[in-house]
């Protein structure tokens, strides 16, 4: 017997927060309602990366020049996986040490969004939520 069947009335109203609408942890929600055969109710915090009236001098990521972070870390990130104490340490858990580009990246991230269009869909989200 499942909590289900005891409490049905009470997963009916079960809500579930992200830090905003259309972000992962949203669809994370959407997949783990459908697939647990619960209605949940998404509820966003409002959030971003606008700039705060408390830090109104620090800078978003676009204005510091995203694209340039991005290539730094990967370059450092590529250095670091190739030392020995770090790869040390990640095999002791059978961890499987590899990089990738910054192109092998987008690769992925093209999958994911290929993985998650569905969900997002299914979900009735739209950009204008």
């Amino acid at each position: 017997m499942s909590i289900l069947t005891i409490y049905p009335h009470v997963y009916k109203k079960l809500g579930y927060g992200s830090p905003a609408a259309g972000v992962t942890p949203h669809f994370v929600g959407t997949m783990l309602g459908k697939a647990a055969g619960l209605q949940l109710n998404h509820i966003p915090f409002k959030g971003g990366a606008k700039h705060s009236r408390f830090l109104p001098n620090v800078p978003t990521f676009a204005e510091s020049g995203f694209k340039d972070v991005v290539a730094k870390l990967n370059a450092a990130i590529q250095k670091a996986l190739k030392a020995k104490p770090l790869i040390e340490g990640l095999e002791k858990p059978s961890f499987e040490v590899e990089g990738q580009s910054s192109a092998e990246f987008n690769k992925i991230v093209k999958g994911e969004l290929d993985r998650w269009g569905p969900v997002v869909k299914a979900s009735g989200f739209s950009s204008e939520d």
